[in-house]
């Protein structure tokens, strides 16, 4: 069975918002419950015969150690932390009731890089001016990139396209996706939804490309094979304004006997289609594509994160 997990994760870390005598109490009793008891699944839903998800909260720390589950035996779809209670009280162990922290995202400094890439690129301001932008998210999971946007950047006008029902169903049930009127989750397969763009002459800001199979058995975990077609491609290339700017997770699966090989093809694919193509390698086995019609706003590649995040370009 091809089996998805999503992650609720306790932070040990937010503790430090209590006393020096309440916090290690606190964080001793979680650890002793994980450590008995493992992980709480929370909901399973399979929406196919050999496709299921499932919806755990577990402990962690930064460097996600974790007690009491073996990550190896699936691939973890999306992580995302819950909010440690404010109120020290009986239901305080109750952790069904902890709610997701929308203002943070998981430990992986992964998704840290692809969701600044949207403002170190010049394509969109940080901080917010008379106008909004419009970007739009292709693949939803935990919903961990929207709902990070959406709390701290009231500039954005954001469009999450998701391909599977359930998916959607579990980001909004368990992972606090919340929309409004300028937060948004769209259930349709992404390149029919570029098609819809470009058909009507809509054209976005910014798109971050994060659609992802569920299994390393793949040349290219992500992005999935319909984005890398020649047609899928020029289609991004119509729907990103001139000034605009795509942003791509970029994961080399089993199938690829060389993984140095893959990201430099897959730059170069792109270049066929964008004046301007950066990718930097994360520590995780994640990598960060940055594509552009004109020029990147930053005077040296450094500029990402120099002293917070390991990475190193590919030398193209």
């Amino acid at each position: 069975m091809n089996i998805c997990i999503l992650f609720l994760i306790h932070s040990v870390n937010a503790l430090s918002l209590y006393d020096a005598v309440a916090g290690p109490i606190i964080e001793n009793t979680l650890k002793l419950r994980y450590k008995t008891s493992g992980p709480q699944i929370r909901e399973e839903i399979c929406e196919e015969k050999d496709k299921c998800y499932l919806i755990y909260d577990m402990l962690g720390y930064i460097g996600y150690e974790v007690f009491g589950v073996d990550l190896n035996f699936s691939l973890g779809y999306s992580a995302v932390l819950l909010k440690t209670p404010q109120d020290y009280n009986e239901n305080f162990y109750d952790v069904s009731t902890w709610m997701p922290h929308k203002e943070r995202m998981s430990f992986d400094p992964y998704p840290f890089a692809i969701c600044d890439a949207f403002f170190w690129s010049g394509a969109i301001p940080r901080k917010a001016n008379e106008r909004m932008y419009d970007i739009t998210i292709i693949g939803l999971g935990g919903g961990d990139f929207s709902n990070y946007y959406d709390s701290h950047y009231p500039h954005l006008n954001i469009t999450v396209v998701e391909l599977s029902p359930t998916v959607a169903y579990v980001a909004r049930k368990w992972f606090n996706v919340t929309e409004s009127d300028r937060y948004r989750v769209k259930v349709q397969e992404g390149v029919s939804y570029l098609e819809g763009l470009r058909n009507d002459g809509k054209q976005m800001d910014g798109v971050l490309l994060d659609a992802t199979y569920n299994s390393m058995n793949a040349r290219y975990v992500s992005p999935v094979e319909d984005f890398l077609k020649y047609s899928s491609l020029k289609l991004l290339s119509q729907v990103i304004k001139r000034n605009g700017v795509l942003v791509s997770n970029v994961v080399v699966g089993k199938k690829s006997s060389n993984s140095k090989k893959a990201l430099l093809e897959i730059v170069e694919l792109f270049q066929k289609f964008f004046a301007y193509v950066e990718l930097a390698e994360m520590s995780s086995f994640n990598s960060v594509l940055i594509a552009r019609h004109e020029p990147f706003l930053h005077k040296r590649k450094a500029d990402l994160y120099p002293k917070v995040i390991p990475f190193h370009y590919i030398h193209i």
